[in-house]
């Protein structure tokens, strides 16, 4: 599938469409009425190659948060925006891949001002693109950079810090749940609970005790 100018789109099941900002188009599905719409910020708009084929783009990881995103939105409950960049991020990267090689990882210089900036704004949501304007480069050239040199996507990373916070915090018996979870930067309790079970395998109330 590339970039489409034209009024009509049949979608199919997995399939990523990629239109530019204010294209007039119709969407049919045959298999149903849903999708998700991600409207991509203009600087990572600028890193895309709209020329590059991008039909069955989402990896299976991917599909997964499109699914979970899917539940929160059915649920009405808050949706969590951390997994909204991380789909977007993962969207980018496969269109920018050809763009720049990795030719350079972080060096501990580096991933100390980053890890400073982390944790100074721990309890705000950190975006690819904040991160990026640290290290003064590109954001889609970051997220390879960041991979090649720490072995997990800045996602992860940001996520991995976030529960090392959360967890001191549990030491203080006194410390609400909720109050953790928000000063940890996370969107809920729940939140909270569903990273603490995907990367630890213990909810923070068992951590607790």
């Amino acid at each position: 599938m590339r970039a489409i100018n034209a009024a009509t789109f049949i979608g199919k099941p997995t399939h990523s469409p990629l239109f530019h900002r204010g294209a007039r188009y119709f969407l049919s599905l045959q298999w149903g009425d849903e999708y998700l719409t991600l409207s991509l910020a203009p600087r990572w708009v600028s890193e895309i190659d709209c020329k590059k084929p991008i039909n069955q783009l989402l990896s299976v990881g991917s599909v997964q948060i499109a699914r979970t995103l899917r539940k929160q939105l059915i649920a009405d409950s808050v949706v969590d925006s951390s997994l909204v960049e991380q789909l977007a991020n993962d969207i980018v990267q496969e269109l920018t891949m050809h763009k720049q090689s990795v030719k350079y990882v972080l060096g501990l210089k580096q991933m100390k001002i980053l890890d400073e900036f982390i944790d100074a704004n721990i309890d705000q949501p950190l975006s690819v693109l904040h991160m990026a304007e640290v290290m003064h480069i590109s954001a889609g050239h970051f997220s390879r950079v960041f991979k090649a040199s720490v072995g997990v996507s800045p996602f992860d990373y940001v996520i991995q810090r976030r529960l090392a916070y959360a967890r001191k915090c549990l030491l203080y018996p006194a410390n609400d749940l909720s109050a953790i979870a928000f000063s940890s930067g996370f969107a809920s309790h729940a939140h909270m609970t569903m990273a603490f079970k995907k990367y630890l395998g213990l909810t923070p109330s068992e951590l607790r005790v």
